[in-house]
């Protein structure tokens, strides 16, 4: 799979955004402040097209991916779980899900 970029790995890149999500964390998870905290930052890999790959492998018979989703993958994470588990059920879909086959590459 090739993706065309990725964010930095081991070095938390956005330490402002990081902390402002760690207090509104608290704000609604109180009893989660007496836990130490540590920010990571973590690699954000995309697709070559900037769509997500989300399917069945063809060269395997049970290997599923959904990745590729870049910055956007909790923005984007319900309806890929969605989509990821309807092709994994044999159910249809209300759109087309070939555009997000991991195999179009």
């Amino acid at each position: 799979v090739l993706f065309r970029s990725k964010k930095d790995i081991g070095i938390l890149s956005e330490p402002l955004r990081a902390e402002y999500l760690y207090k509104q964390t608290i704000h609604w998870l109180p009893h989660l402040s007496s836990y130490e905290k540590v920010f990571h930052s973590c690699s954000r890999p995309v697709s070559a097209d900037d769509v997500p790959l989300i399917g069945r492998c063809n060269n395997f018979d049970n290997l599923f991916v959904n990745c590729g989703h870049g910055s956007k993958g909790w923005t984007l994470a319900f309806g890929s779980a969605r989509i990821l588990s309807d092709v994994i059920n044999q159910r249809n879909n209300a759109i087309d899900v070939q555009v997000y086959s991991p195999n179009r590459f």
